[in-house]
């Protein structure tokens, strides 16, 4: 515009520049005998063209296209006839010749002749002369070309077993087994279709290769069925009888996937299954829970489309607590083929546990990314448990060197130390001193850090544990135990009389029998009598104080389990 500002472009057109070709002819030969090869073809074919200000430069003219073909005899040359491209020759005055050669497929008589693009191919001018235009069989600018069989006239076998292995709305997958190559000199295969709407043979391809085993068609229509057969050629194109016919529609096939996964035994929560396919998010971790069908069994089944490539994991809902071992480790993924079989189902077992054997993508989890405890002592609920009991941890995975939990008594957390055994995955609790008889203390294990499987990330425990355990209860009988041993220990190191000791024991004895007898409260009243004994030595300096706190201190548990019984 008057500012110089400039709009955005317009949409885009090509075009080829096309020549105006005058003339052009079929130049040599003007027959050919040819005998049947797969390998070898005919001898060279001539032909020339010319175009006013073009041809009579030297070289060949830029952008011209020429081909060489063949068709049934009495027909028109057009796109229906077998083409080959012919290279440049010579510049012969003031026209350019090209050659190139046949390769026919079919034993008979065929006319062929020479054409020409100057457009890229969108439009063909045909040879106007011929070198013998007055030949019976193929009159006008035409050559005859004659196929006749080889020395070779025995087929191969037929290809057996074509099978259907896919279908889309536009497109039809076949295979076949292997060919057994006969006598060596098997050459490739050829395949017929016919739509059974309007019946009807016909080959569309021909694949020179030996070895191939399948063939996708691309040229269907959308809804329409059709029937297939393969045939096998020699290198003398001999061919084998049809193998078996297969029928197939172009339209999407899907499959009922059933994805089945065995987990550890000590897996908590619930297993989902996450891929790249819309179905599952794509990889969405907490989007579709599995059914469990057994302690460490799941599974899920869901429609997919056939020849559907995909990658999969599992998880218990995110990505924190996804598997990770083997080779499914961080980005590393299980990989599947969706294949509609014989009925259109598949299951994707994935519950082997032999690990370190085939494929990991095909066992079962072996571990998760999140520690997960997977034992502990004392066991929760646990009562009578030993003063100076150890509490154990286990884990699913290795963990940190320092990794630790918490022990709580009524007077708040245990002192005590930690030590992991790398070997068994095991961090054991000693606490610094007995913990107290008839007690309940809780352990809770949270937030612990592993350092991963090998080749795996580290991961941080996702699911808390809680358990509690109480210790164990000092009967009376086991408080009287007690205090006797105390007594004669006070004597044998003297810092009781032992006379002194004789009159404690005494009193010791006696309230054991009573409540051997059933007299409970005597029992009691003698225990006090024990204190007042205790009390007077301390008194009269025959015992230290502290010993003799000792003394009474495990009177009064004694009488409290006695009257509390």
């Amino acid at each position: 515009d008057a500012n110089l500002l400039t709009s955005a472009h317009s949409n885009e057109a090509a075009a080829t520049t096309a020549y105006n070709i005058g003339w052009a002819n079929l130049q040599w030969p003007p027959t050919i005998n040819h005998t049947i090869s797969a390998v070898n073809p005919t001898e060279n074919i001539y032909g020339q063209i010319w175009i006013d200000g073009a041809t009579s430069a030297p070289g060949a003219t830029p952008g011209l296209l020429a081909q060489v073909g063949f068709g049934a005899v009495g027909s028109a040359p057009d796109d229906n006839w077998a083409w080959s491209d012919m290279a440049f020759n010579v510049d012969a005055g003031s026209n350019d010749e090209y050659f190139g050669s046949l390769l026919p497929d079919m034993l008979g008589t065929f006319c062929y002749t020479t054409r020409y693009s100057g457009d890229g191919g969108a439009s063909w001018f045909y040879a106007v002369n011929g070198p013998d235009e007055g030949n019976p069989t193929c009159p006008g600018p035409f050559g005859v070309l004659t196929v006749v069989a080889g020395a070779d006239t025995t087929a191969p076998s037929a290809p057996t077993n074509l099978a259907l292995t896919g279908t889309t709305n536009s497109s039809i997958s076949l295979a076949w087994d292997a060919h057994s190559n006969g006598d060596g000199d098997l050459f490739g295969f050829e395949l017929y279709r016919e739509n059974v709407a309007a019946a009807g043979y016909a080959r569309i391809a021909s694949i020179a290769d030996a070895a191939a085993m399948a063939y996708t068609d691309t040229t269907v229509t959308t809804g329409e069925t059709y029937n297939y057969y393969v045939v096998a050629f020699d290198d003398s194109y001999n061919r084998s009888a049809a193998s078996n016919t297969v029928t197939a529609t172009a339209e999407p096939r899907f499959v009922s996937v059933t994805f089945q996964v065995g987990v550890p035994d000590y897996t908590p929560g619930t297993v989902y299954l996450v891929g790249d396919i819309p179905e599952l998010g794509p990889w969405n971790p907490g989007l579709v829970p599995m059914t469990q069908v057994d302690a460490t069994t799941w599974s899920y089944t869901l429609d997919i489309l056939d020849g559907t490539q995909m990658q999969y994991k599992y998880t218990r809902g995110s990505w924190d607590k996804v598997e990770s071992w083997g080779s499914i480790v961080n980005v590393n993924n299980r990989s599947l083929t969706v294949s509609y079989g014989a009925d259109g189902t598949q299951l994707v077992d994935n519950t082997a546990t032999d690990w370190g054997t085939g494929p990991d993508d095909e066992k079962a989890v072996q571990f998760w990314r999140d520690p997960i405890v997977t034992d502990f002592s004392p066991a929760d609920g646990a009562v009578d448990v030993p003063f100076d009991t150890a509490v154990t941890v286990a884990w699913s995975i290795p963990m940190a060197a320092d990794t630790s939990f918490e022990v709580e008594g009524p007077e708040g957390a245990v002192a005590g130390t930690f030590i992991y055994d790398a070997a068994t995955q095991v961090v054991a609790f000693t606490p610094d001193a007995d913990l107290t008889d008839g007690t309940t203390y809780t352990v809770t294990v949270a937030g612990a850090v592993s350092v991963g499987v090998p080749g795996g990330d580290t991961g941080v425990q996702q699911t808390p544990v809680v358990f509690s355990f109480t210790t164990h209860v000092i009967t009376a009988e086991e408080w009287l135990g007690i205090l006797t041993d105390q007594v004669n220990g006070l004597v044998d190191d003297g810092a009781l009389a032992r006379r002194y000791g004789r009159i404690l024991l005494r009193d010791l004895g006696r309230a054991e029998r009573f409540l051997n007898w059933g007299l409970d409260r005597v029992a009691a009243l003698q225990m006090r009598v024990f204190i007042h004994h205790v009390n007077f030595l301390v008194h009269r300096g025959r015992l230290l104080a502290a010993d003799g706190q000792v003394l009474i201190d495990g009177a009064n548990a004694t009488i409290e389990q006695i009257l509390n019984n």
